[in-house]
């Protein structure tokens, strides 16, 4: 709660939004500055909903990374959605700094409502934000770009998916997937076979999967071969061959035809 002092700046910010005098930048610093969080909050939103101008966007930028409240990044991820071009991104970039925030209820999705217009404009830079979030946000990222599914933002996507922490890799993938789930002709983009490699390195088996699934879909030569060796396995796990048919079928892999035909005359004949 506001100690006495705060609530009488406040009160006097709401009166000048009632009577509906002109905006004051002094009192809005004064406001800004005030101990409590839920003051700097309310402060930010009035004036946003009076006049979202330079005086407000540049205390939002100076705000969103070293504020130590939540109440007030959910202000800020709440208004940066009506901000345009650059700003926009140095400010979800300053909310994304806070890990923390991932067990908050809210902040994750208000960060990815506040960051998904920038994939748009930006696929690269796009993407760099989103890797840097937490929570569901860069999966989600991934997933978006795939779903654009244009040369550069697939590239932006896996060239992230190369440099990244594991559990981060893994997440990424299974966006990349999702996004492209239907889709037929996709190509490999730009970068793939080194985000192929990080994640066949990988020592999850489930990331190592996804990346075989997407490689598939992609075409990629190297994907088949594997899966054509996993189907002759015969000590491999009967999901595992399956599903290594499964793909290959998607694929619709000529090349494949001979190892299907030997695996269905071996199992009549057993």
């Amino acid at each position: 709660m506001a100690e006495p002092a705060s609530r009488a700046v406040l009160a006097r910010r709401l009166t000048l939004d009632l009577v509906g005098l002109p905006h004051e930048e002094e009192l809005l610093s004064e406001l800004l500055a005030d101990s409590d969080a839920h003051v700097r909050g309310w402060a930010l939103r009035l004036a946003a909903e009076k006049d979202l101008g330079e005086s407000v966007v540049s205390a939002m930028g100076r705000l969103a990374k070293p504020d130590p409240s939540p109440v007030v990044r959910r202000e800020i991820a709440a208004i940066v959605t009506r901000v345009k071009g650059p700003k926009a991104a140095e400010i979800v970039s300053g909310l994304l700094s806070h890990h923390e925030d991932a067990g908050d209820p809210n902040l994750p999705l208000l960060c990815w409502y506040a960051l998904e217009p920038l994939a748009a404009t930006d696929a690269a830079g796009f993407m760099a934000l989103g890797k840097q979030g937490y929570g569901p946000i860069p999966g989600f990222a991934a997933r978006r770009l795939a779903a654009v599914g244009t040369p550069e933002a697939l590239a932006a996507v896996v060239d992230a998916i190369s440099g990244v922490t594991p559990a981060l890799r893994k997440e990424m993938l299974a966006g990349l997937e999702d996004g492209l789930k239907g889709r037929r002709g996709a190509k490999a983009p730009t970068g793939w076979d080194k985000a192929f490699d990080a994640a066949m390195a990988d020592k999850d088996p489930e990331t190592r999967e996804r990346a075989l699934a997407l490689a598939t879909q992609f075409g990629d030569s190297r994907a088949l071969v594997n899966l054509r060796q996993r189907l002759m396995l015969s000590s491999a796990p009967a999901t595992a061959r399956l599903r290594a048919l499964e793909a290959i079928v998607t694929a619709r892999d000529a090349a494949s035809l001979p190892a299907i035909v030997a695996l269905a005359k071996a199992d009549s004949t057993e």
